[in-house]
């Protein structure tokens, strides 16, 4: 999210002073906004392309398969080998 700084402040070890624009991610943005030392840098004018005569391009069809389910995985220990550890003989 694009920033601007309204107070000297340090962000990602730069120094920023006042009018500076900066980016900072959205959870840092939305605090360092909270705490007013900075505001949200207006949005950029998008460009509107005129379009492009349609041009009508046919995709072969995708048959899709259906997935093979998973196969269940083998055991990596012996039931047999597993043992109490406080087993007392009786």
């Amino acid at each position: 999210m694009k920033l601007i700084a309204t107070r000297a402040l340090v962000y990602g070890g730069k120094r920023l002073r006042p009018g500076d624009e900066f980016n900072a991610a959205r959870q840092f943005g939305r605090v360092i906004v909270a705490i007013g030392k900075a505001k949200l840098a207006p949005p950029e004018p998008r460009a509107v392309a005129e379009p492009a005569e349609a041009s009508v391009v046919e995709a072969p069809e995708v048959i899709e398969e259906e997935p093979k389910p998973k196969p269940k995985p083998k055991r990596t220990y012996k039931r047999r080998d597993i043992t109490a550890e406080n087993e007392s003989e009786g």
